[in-house]
């Protein structure tokens, strides 16, 4: 039987360390884990692009990881919005 769990990661800081959680799911031979971005929650304020523009460059290092290391990855809530992000 295929175990049926999907690790996840909530991202709260711009340099988070996910090295563990990918050492994890090739561990338990897990295919997938589930990522998203922790946000300010003051009610009425809206969060500036600049807050998720931070955290484009390690995200795109653990998203290769994960390719790098034939893990899928899935977004739970709060992604990057994509006009953010660039060709390279």
């Amino acid at each position: 039987l295929e175990p049926k769990i999907t690790l996840g990661i909530n991202i709260a800081e711009p340099n988070f360390d996910y090295k563990y959680i990918i050492d994890t799911a090739k561990q338990l031979n897990l295919p997938v884990i589930r990522y998203s971005l922790t946000v300010p929650t003051e009610i009425g304020k809206e969060i500036s692009l600049d807050y998720y523009k931070q955290y484009i460059p390690q995200l795109m290092n653990f998203l290769d990881d994960c390719y790098a290391n034939n893990i899928r990855t899935t977004i739970d809530c709060n992604n990057i919005p994509k006009c953010l992000y660039t060709p390279e």
